[in-house]
């Protein structure tokens, strides 16, 4: 095979997975995914890409932050926990410090929120909320 054709190759299975993971991120792209240090309670923005899911959600509110004042759209914070009485406590704290987090940031108020618990674990992750479906076609 000549240089360029391998070169073509190389690049084509260069590419293809990156353009495959673009389009995965985007089917949902109403869903934010916040993830928690294993037998922590507290919400780290730095951690776990963390800070990312947070700026693509307060980007997402302020777009539509009318509708969501309105009360034409709303946030539905799910958490999902171990079973048991001590999984649905953590479940519980790590919902609500997500909350804190986007009252604080964003600017949202506690009407603007819809919660919702799990118990056991999201695609085999225990240490995550997963955030923001929404009633209205305006979001993102």
């Amino acid at each position: 095979m000549s240089n360029k054709v391998k070169l073509l190759l190389v690049m084509f299975f260069a590419i293809v997975p990156a353009l495959t993971l673009s389009a995965g991120e985007q089917e949902d792209s109403t869903a934010y995914l916040f993830r928690f240090v294993p037998r922590k309670d507290m919400f780290y923005s730095p951690w776990g890409g963390n800070g990312a899911e947070l700026a693509r959600l307060l980007a997402a509110i302020d777009r539509n932050r009318e509708a969501i004042e309105n009360g034409q759209m709303y946030l539905c914070v799910t958490s999902y926990g171990a079973q048991g009485a001590s999984g649905e406590r953590i479940s519980k704290t790590r919902r609500n410090r997500v909350k804190s987090e986007l009252i604080v940031r964003g600017r949202i108020k506690e009407m603007n929120f819809v919660t919702d618990k799990n118990v056991g674990e999201w695609k085999s992750h225990s240490t995550l909320t997963l955030l923001a479906k929404q009633n209205s076609p305006l979001w993102p």
